[in-house]
């Protein structure tokens, strides 16, 4: 299946690979410039005289409220990125349903209603992987832990440190594999807010589990089978291709999955109905 899929990106690449690098690279540069200017910005304010005459005048207040307005512009700069990247993911899947590459739906989820949904469901997403990758770290914790009070102590033989770090190294692996195929069952997620944006963030994470699971193995494939054209972009293959290509590829994937469950739930539906008595 991963082949077929490489190879309807490159086709639906044909004749787009300017507007979507370039729709790329434009969303990138929002989102990073946006950040950027948001910090320089807090970062000067509490440095300048400014804030230290309001602070010496009026102390506590001034230092309270000079917080929130950092965190608040902090937080509609976090709402203006996600929406960005939802946008330039909104035009990787129209462009996967034969759809064409519009700049314009990069700013498709700049909306009040769809904004707060769309940061709400990164959130969501973002603290749950933070939780995963916590819980599964913890044997690779101990393990490293384990390995540097054995090396301090310098009481141990040189097979048992080998055997240790063989160890170690098994279970950092396990763990990068593991925390890999985990984040992968949320890939599905900004699909969901672009075919039904409306729907409840609980029930889009619970419906990404659900497809994707059962493709697990295709789907770390088609990862891992893409490293190599990240890491050989910096050398042989220009960003403009390699960009667009990666990131078309992932679409078509995510949407390939989502059009054969919807075709298994509705010939199943189909069978129990034919089943049932009239």
């Amino acid at each position: 299946m991963n082949s077929s899929i490489r190879l309807n990106a490159k086709k639906l690449l044909v004749n787009n690979i300017c507007k979507l690098f370039f729709v790329s690279f434009f969303g990138f540069l929002l989102r990073y410039t946006s950040m950027g200017a948001v910090s320089i910005c807090c970062f000067a304010y509490f440095k300048s005289d400014l804030f230290l005459n309001l602070y010496s005048e009026y102390g506590l207040i001034t230092l309270i409220s000079s917080i929130f307005i950092a965190v608040a512009l902090s937080v509609f700069c976090l709402v203006f990125v996600v929406s960005v990247k939802q946008g330039e993911n909104y035009i990787y899947y129209s462009r996967c349903e034969g759809g064409t590459v519009k700049f314009r739906n990069l700013f498709k989820f700049i909306r009040p209603s769809l904004s707060f949904r769309v940061f709400m469901l990164n959130l969501y997403t973002k603290i749950l992987k933070t939780l995963w990758f916590i819980y599964l770290g913890i044997p690779l914790a101990i393990s490293v832990f384990g390995l540097k009070m054995l090396y301090d102590s310098g009481d141990f033989e040189d097979a048992i440190l080998i055997t240790l770090c063989a160890c170690t190294s098994i279970i950092s692996g396990f763990f990068a594999v593991m925390v890999k195929l985990t984040f992968l069952r949320y890939s599905y997620c900004s699909y969901l807010m672009c075919v039904h944006p409306k729907m409840k963030t609980n029930e889009k994470i619970k419906k990404s589990i659900r497809i994707t699971d059962p493709d697990l193995t295709e789907t770390a494939v088609l990862e891992y089978s893409l490293l190599g054209w990240i890491f050989s972009c910096i050398f042989i293959i220009p960003l403009i291709y390699a960009v667009p290509y990666i990131k078309l590829a992932k679409a078509c994937f995510v949407a390939n999955i989502a059009k054969d469950r919807e075709t298994i739930h509705s010939r199943h539906a189909i069978n129990i109905l034919n089943i049932l008595p009239n």
